[in-house]
């Protein structure tokens, strides 16, 4: 018998963004229940902010995170995680309104760490 992994997907409004790979939501569990998450998205790892190796990944990495909170900060989103990475946050995908994955969308402007 197999175990098949538990996947959850819930409503959340993104409340902070720490870094371009890293945010804060207040996830809607239902029965007018809320709580707040850390979240480390799944599938992009951002240029660093809090502990760069150059002064250009700090540019780099301060340009993600002002991208991250143009598409999310105060925004209705999508989260669909099933487990927890390092540091005790969720990994997690995101799905903007519109629909559109928020990953995906950082890798095709050029905000995904290439070393």
């Amino acid at each position: 018998m197999s175990n098949p992994m538990k996947e959850y997907i819930y409503r959340a409004v993104v409340t902070k963004v720490t870094d371009g790979d890293t945010i804060y939501a207040e996830v809607d569990l239902g029965f007018h229940v809320k709580t707040k998450v850390k979240f480390r998205l799944a599938n992009i790892d951002t240029w660093e902010i809090y502990s760069p190796k150059t002064p250009e990944e700090l540019v780099l990495g301060r340009e993600a995170k002002v991208r991250v909170e143009e598409l999310t900060l105060g925004q209705e989103v999508t989260i669909r995680s099933y487990k927890t990475g390092k540091y005790g946050r969720w990994l997690a995908t995101v799905m903007l309104d519109d629909g559109r994955m928020l990953a995906p969308i950082l890798r095709e402007e050029g905000y995904e760490k290439t070393q």
